[in-house]
């Protein structure tokens, strides 16, 4: 039988292999024709695309076997042999890629399943299969992923989920920027939101505007989706926001802070940690909500203790401090106990600035002046303070412990002898060097 006969024995038993429903009878039948036709004359063509899923994925099989196996030499002169019967053809008929043929199977095997339309090599999949879970993962290595389709980019991701879920997300990380069906199933939460962990950088601020879109019917999520989106949202727990604090944020702070004010108030411990991470980010994008900490609109409700949780850097402590004394001044009857254990979050033995260590002395005497019953457990407030950096006239005040007046005393003094001392130095070394040039011009004038 010559193998033009063989093409012909093929191209009429592949319509058949729709009714044939054992996926191995079809593999061994495509099998035997297919293995007694050369390469140069297996041609992917139209012709081949009629047969059901399975055929075609053994067709193209056998055709990526046939391919890989060829030697350098024979490939070219079987690329040399195709393109010459491929002029036979006409323009409908031209040579199929293996990707061609791939898509044409999907096409065809979604338009199959919805009952709608005509298929086609170069069409995308119906919109209403777009998020269908099928077996056409099955083609994933005869395809180019950058030349697929959108619709068929959100399906292979889908569909590989439940296979591989590796090469689900290798495959999301290629199609996300240019395939929205891929972003509607993310929205959808069809795809794990971790995917959004790889993506490439400079698709980053889609994926921050994703993620506040799935947001914004946070009370609709259940508990893990929720902890799951503000874990990917915030980052690392022990670093700044990885998604927060940038230039499209701020518009947004609004509905960040009604997440907040949800989580912080559950009784989920974890849920509850991811609330108070958020609040420390969108805490430091506000500036530290200056003039009214407990802003009416972001705020109101949350425990002071809250911040407790921000980042220990100088600049975040900054704003810690302002809103830990703008609370106590407008509470200053809570009690001794309760004001040390909010001092404690200002972490004010690194505070350099001269500005804020007076406010928080001026608030500590005023408690003082108020409770003056209460002035030995006011001290140990003062001493979590740098007060030696302030000037003398601060402490002028009948309000100021005795012991912390003596206090700055002895270091102004101690400072005081260490300038003298550095003073006594630096003259003895003038002395010695002043009597080197003498000595050095003394024998210049005797010479």
């Amino acid at each position: 039988m010559k193998s033009t006969t063989l093409r012909e024995v093929l191209g009429y038993i592949l319509p058949w292999t729709e009714k044939i429903d054992d996926e191995a009878i079809t593999k061994e039948l495509i099998f035997n024709i297919t293995d007694k036709i050369e390469i140069g004359d297996l041609q992917l063509e139209p012709s081949l695309g009629v047969g059901s899923t399975a055929a075609s994925l053994i067709l193209l099989e056998v055709y990526h076997n046939k391919s890989t196996n060829l030697g350098t030499v024979e490939r070219a002169l079987s690329t040399v042999v195709q393109a010459a019967r491929g002029m036979k053809f006409n323009n409908d008929e031209l040579a199929w890629t293996e990707h061609m043929m791939s898509v044409h199977a999907i096409r065809k095997h979604m338009v199959q399943r919805t009952q709608i339309g005509s298929y086609d090599a170069t069409d995308d999949i119906p919109p209403q299969s777009y998020f269908a879970k099928s077996d056409i993962w099955r083609f994933e290595k005869y395809i180019s992923i950058e030349k697929l389709p959108p619709g068929m980019c959100s399906l292979m991701v889908l569909s590989l989920l439940d296979q591989d879920e590796e090469s689900s997300r290798v495959f999301f990380e290629q199609t996300f920027a240019r395939s929205e069906p891929v972003c509607d199933a993310l929205l959808q939460m069809l795809i794990p939101v971790e995917f959004l962990n790889d993506i490439r950088q400079k698709d980053e601020p889609k994926g921050r505007r994703l993620m506040l879109k799935m947001l914004e019917n946070f009370i609709e999520l259940d508990n893990d989706a929720l902890g799951r989106l503000l874990q990917v949202l915030l980052g690392n727990e022990h670093s700044a926001a990885k998604h927060i604090g940038n230039e499209e944020i701020p518009p947004d702070l609004p509905l960040l802070a009604e997440v907040m004010r949800y989580t912080v108030k559950l009784e989920d411990k974890h849920l509850k940690r991811f609330g108070e991470h958020l609040f420390g980010a969108i805490f430091v994008s506000h500036n530290g909500f200056p003039g009214e900490w407990t802003c009416p609109k972001a705020l109101t409700g949350l425990p002071i203790d809250i911040l407790r949780n921000i980042i220990k850097t100088e600049d975040y402590l900054q704003l810690v401090r302002n809103a830990v004394l703008e609370h106590v001044e407008k509470n200053i009857n809570l009690s001794i106990s309760r004001f040390s254990e909010i001092w404690e979050y200002c972490h004010w033995p690194l505070c350099q600035d001269d500005k804020l260590i007076k406010r928080a002395i001026d608030f500590l005497s005023a408690i003082c002046e108020a409770r003056p019953e209460e002035q030995s457990e006011v001290f140990p407030l003062y001493t979590r303070l740098q007060f030696w950096r302030l000037p003398a006239h601060v402490f002028m005040t009948p309000y100021i412990p005795a012991q912390l007046l003596t206090s700055h005393v002895v270091s102004l003094y101690r400072k005081l002898v260490e300038e003298v001392s550095v003073l006594q130095r630096s003259h003895v070394s003038n002395m010695a060097e002043i009597n080197t040039l003498r000595r050095t011009l003394g024998e210049v004038a005797t010479r």
